[in-house]
């Protein structure tokens, strides 16, 4: 059975991860979406200070700016993200972040009013 790859230890990587993501204002959900891998196994890496070869050269390219969208992606948004003000994009930011919370709460009154309760 092959198991999880080996992990090699490295503190400082997961220190600059940490700063590269507060600064982004990502979660570690997004942030594992970005590097396309389960948000469980960025976790565990991290509370472990290593990493397997692979996510090490990920979180490495992803740190550095080189793992964004492909350049004619970016290319093809670039008239968007100029009409964009700093200030939309804190309040776009602040939006996505509250998208999971509207989702739950969404949820939980589907739920009462299939159970036949209305709030």
């Amino acid at each position: 059975m092959a198991g999880r790859p080996k992990r090699i230890p490295d503190p400082d990587l997961a220190k600059k991860f940490h700063d590269w993501r507060s600064d982004a204002g990502l979660t570690v959900s997004a942030a594992a979406g970005r590097l396309d891998i389960a948000p469980s196994t960025l976790t565990r890496s991290l509370k472990s200070d290593s990493f397997s070869f692979d996510l090490q050269r990920r979180l490495k390219r992803l740190i550095e700016g080189g793992s964004g969208a492909p350049s004619w992606a970016a290319s093809a948004a670039r008239p968007a993200f100029d009409a964009l003000s700093i200030k939309d994009l804190h309040l776009l930011h602040e939006f996505v972040n509250l998208i999971p919370k509207a989702e739950a709460i969404l949820k939980s009154v589907l739920d009462l009013r299939a159970e036949g309760d209305t709030p």
